[in-house]
């Protein structure tokens, strides 16, 4: 007996972004609430990026002070050691 195996790719969710932009070609959907489904899963979506942005601790450059000023003040007296022996190399 010969079998035929069809593949077809699923359908998304109606949460999910592919699902969501189905929803809108057609409007006539099998669940009334598609839109409250769909609003849900992207007000979830915001408040997770919201907490991980509020729990993240980035130090900005003008906030370091003296770290930066050091670090800043090390790589000028490299780039100037460099230049010098550069400038000895060649005399």
């Amino acid at each position: 007996m010969i079998s035929l195996l069809i593949l077809v790719q699923p359908i998304p969710l109606l949460g999910h972004i592919l699902g969501a932009n189905l929803a809108d070609k057609d409007g006539n959907n099998s669940s009334p609430n598609w839109q409250e489904r769909v609003m849900k899963a992207r007000n979830r979506f915001l408040k997770s990026v919201i907490s991980a942005a509020k729990s993240e601790t980035t130090t900005m450059p003008w906030s370091r002070g003296t770290p930066r000023s050091t670090m800043l003040r090390n790589r000028t007296k490299t780039k100037l050691l460099q230049e010098t022996e550069f400038a000895l190399k060649r005399a």
